[in-house]
């Protein structure tokens, strides 16, 4: 079953639909397809496809799309498969999955599923990177400012207008026995290594490893913020000397004003918020693992539990 996200991608998706859909009835094999028709439709059709068994859904568009369809299927049988048509695709970007959509549809036909974890905070799944501070307040910006740019370029100006306005709030933060406090500009909790269209803001994160892992930018101010703000595309802003990395089970956050928290761009609470990660709840139409973007090993030792 193939769910396209018509929207996606500034229709994007819908192009690549068309193109897809002619390689697909020129095979002759049988295809259901559905379009989504409003934000959370997505999860709706892709509920439904697992309660009924459909071996694999087919997510065609960003970022967003995968969202929806990962929070209908978590925990159930059918294969999640993913055709990078969005703004950021941020989740094709850390599995190693094709940005040409032929060779995308290619993959989805040829191979094996995979079992990956998934984070959850409250009732909600993410598969990339969810989060809370700066992160966090720029995806409301860009969800409410900027969705007519593409990804990256979206989140760079919702970026830039979040340092005239933001300021670094008061957190605690425990992962498993590990405990920080201080002023912090934003908290990023990764099951996947990218967000924001390729900012790859966890580059330590493992789709598989079974656990989370959090980077921790402490009181950065606005102008430090600027001139490292091209390390955060390559994963460099890890050497930053106010930057903490931990990897835990568990993850509890908690600050003294109620802050946004957006799991894959979304918001989806308010702090104080519990982030835990859920190993092997998701099966995934992957690459071989070759072609997964390989995580940065910490020049510091990880904070430990």
């Amino acid at each position: 079953m193939y769910i396209i996200n018509p929207a996606a991608g500034r229709g994007r998706s819908r192009l690549v639909w068309k193109g897809l859909q002619g390689i697909l009835e020129a095979s002759g094999n049988n295809f259901q397809v559905a379009f989504t028709e409003e934000p959370g439709h997505g999860r709706e059709l892709a509920f439904r496809a697992a309660r009924e068994h459909v071996r694999k859904v087919v997510a065609v568009g960003g970022d967003g799309t995968v969202h929806e369809v990962v929070n209908g299927l978590a925990g159930s049988q059918t294969a999640l498969g993913v055709i990078p048509a969005g703004t950021g695709n941020d989740f094709a970007r850390a599995a190693g999955i094709p940005f040409e959509p032929s060779e995308a549809l290619h993959l989805v036909h040829r191979a094996r599923a995979r079992s990956i974890d998934l984070g959850k905070v409250g009732g909600e799944y993410f598969i990339n990177v969810a989060g809370v501070g700066f992160d966090a307040e720029v995806a409301a910006e860009v969800n409410r400012n900027h969705l007519f740019l593409p990804g990256a370029a979206a989140y760079v100006r919702a970026l830039l207008q979040q340092m005239l306005r933001y300021r670094n709030s008061l957190l605690t933060v425990e992962v498993d026995g590990w405990r920080w406090e201080g002023r912090a500009l934003f908290v990023a909790v990764g099951n996947a290594q990218y967000c924001g269209g390729g900012l790859r803001l966890v580059p330590t994160a493992v789709l598989d490893d079974g656990r989370l892992d959090l980077c921790l930018a402490g009181d950065i101010s606005k102008l430090d913020l600027l001139c490292n703000l091209p390390r955060v595309f390559s994963g460099g802003h890890l050497s930053h000397p106010k930057v903490e990395i931990a990897r835990g089970l568990r993850v509890r956050i908690t600050s003294r004003s109620k802050l946004y928290v957006h799991a894959d761009g979304e918001i989806v609470a308010r702090t104080p918020v519990n982030l835990e990660v859920v190993p092997g709840a998701m099966k995934v139409l992957l690459p071989p693992r070759g072609r997964e973007v390989k995580p940065l090993q910490p020049k510091r030792p990880w904070a430990k539990a």
